[in-house]
């Protein structure tokens, strides 16, 4: 079985028990070296999570062991032409550079 850290709260004040809001860079900080303890390297973020990616991509170190599954926006249409490809090549591209893995 293998477990995953979501990361919706890196950068948005997300949760119906959340009182203290938006985790700082620094809690996020400890939150992934915690995870890195217990052997968790899956980080689950997307674009739309506020600031997720960006406060990742701040606090992640450029060799890093995590894995990173970001998800893309929703296409509102019901296949997908060059129109969408293109769309999910610069939404990757942007995700890509907010969490600073571009070498």
């Amino acid at each position: 079985m293998k477990l995953g850290i979501g990361t919706v709260q890196f950068g948005l004040p997300y949760g119906i028990s959340n009182t203290q809001g938006q985790s700082t860079s620094e809690e996020v900080r400890k939150i992934l070296n915690l995870a890195l303890q217990h052997q968790i390297r899956i980080l689950d973020t997307a674009a739309s999570y506020g600031e997720s990616e960006e406060v990742l991509g701040r606090v992640l170190p450029k060799q890093h062991s995590f894995d990173i599954i970001t998800k893309p926006p929703k296409f509102d249409t019901p296949t997908i032409g060059k129109n969408e490809v293109e769309q999910l090549r610069q939404s990757l591209t942007r995700s890509l550079r907010k969490l600073n893995q571009f070498n």
